[in-house]
């Protein structure tokens, strides 16, 4: 999985909406060049269920999005 990132909802929400990118593990095959492709997942707590309920949809191929240093990261890096 790659570029995880939470849409909608928070650490107390009963629903929460979520992106990443998947691809399919295979030896000897950089990264970059594996056939990346967009999931969108929505995770649901019901009051009468015990388990969640998790959709999850399949999107299109995309790239490897290089992962962006975080705004610490940044931050430290200009002073």
């Amino acid at each position: 999985m790659n570029d995880v990132e939470t849409v909608s909802g928070w650490y107390l929400s009963a629903r929460h909406d979520c992106s990443a990118e998947v691809a399919e593990i295979r030896g000897n095959v950089n990264a970059s060049a594996m056939v990346w492709r967009r999931v969108h997942y929505r995770i649901v707590q019901q009051d009468d269920a015990e388990r969640p309920v998790v959709t999850v949809e399949l999107g299109n191929v995309v790239p490897l999005t290089p992962r962006a240093p975080s705004f610490w990261k940044r931050l430290l890096a200009s002073l």
